[in-house]
């Protein structure tokens, strides 16, 4: 009897070192090889219910027909050519894509009406056929500068946090002719400010985007015109890294609670093992 107590309480000591270290380390590492293996079966799980799902299923995933209309595409279009560009300048602040599957039961997305920004635009065009295969056709498009068009002279941007605020950095520096920038947020805010200096009488600023920064990356389109209907267009995407660091500490402590709960029932387990034991016995005698 003493011996079997002995063995049982060394067991429960030996369970509760085990899963102690187990949620030691979960905070140092939260992907383990019973972690690899499980998303390992249901990555065959997945792929065997989309097999099954694919099956009678068209894998036509080719556009018909791309256009842009005003304006021609180099080389001429050929479903299994996915690279064109538009060879001339062009100066409208938008220009409209008319793509059309091969196959009705195709999905297109990147069509329509798309906003320009200055200098180089690479435009994607993606289909999807009826059992999930998909194909990319890209276009290059190349804006020109309007002579007449305002500019800024100074973007600058702020997080702001608890009505304090401090400066964010953009990359590439600012320069009234550079139109494209990113900014990167390292720590939890609540929203940022985007200031952009003086401006004249006849030009107005419309700055489109979600201050609160709701996405891992948040684009943000500053719409500069004049009475002439002349426009720049400024682009920012900033990217909120807090969002994706509190993710993975979410991770870890849905992984902490997990292992707390395995101790706590294997320690109940043998403890009610031991208690059995010691019921049996007694009635035996």
């Amino acid at each position: 009897m003493k011996k079997f107590l002995k063995i049982s309480v060394g067991i429960m000591w030996i369970a509760i070192v085990i899963f102690s270290n187990s949620v030691s380390f979960a905070g140092m590492a939260d992907w383990t090889r019973e972690d690899a293996e499980r998303e390992e079966i249901e990555q065959i799980k997945q792929q065997d219910k989309e097999m099954k799902d694919r099956e009678g299923k068209s894998d036509n995933s080719y556009l018909s027909d791309l256009q842009i209309e005003n304006y021609d595409i180099s080389p001429v279009f050929d479903k299994d050519t996915t690279n064109y560009k538009i060879e001339q300048e062009v100066m409208s602040n938008t220009i409209n894509i008319k793509a059309t599957p091969e196959d009705s039961k195709s999905k297109v997305d990147g069509g329509g009406e798309k906003i320009l920004n200055t200098g180089i635009n690479n435009l994607e065009i993606k289909v999807t056929a009826e059992n999930g295969f998909t194909r990319i056709y890209y276009i290059i498009v190349f804006k020109g500068e309007e002579k007449g068009a305002p500019k800024l002279d100074n973007i600058k941007l702020s997080a702001v946090d608890n009505e304090n605020s401090y400066d964010l950095e953009l990359s590439p520096q600012f320069d009234s002719s550079i139109y494209s920038y990113n900014c990167e947020i390292n720590s939890s805010v609540e929203r940022i400010s985007i200031d952009y200096g003086k401006i004249s009488s006849d030009t107005t600023v419309e700055i489109i985007g979600d201050y609160s920064l709701p996405e891992y990356e948040n684009e943000f389109t500053i719409k500069v015109s004049n009475d002439k209907q002349e426009t720049t267009l400024y682009k920012i995407l900033v990217y909120n890294k807090a969002l994706s660091e509190n993710h993975i500490s979410h991770n870890i402590e849905n992984k902490n609670e997990t292992n707390y709960l395995v101790l706590f029932v294997a320690v109940g387990g043998i403890g009610i093992a031991v208690v059995g034991f010691i019921i049996l016995k007694r009635l035996k005698h």
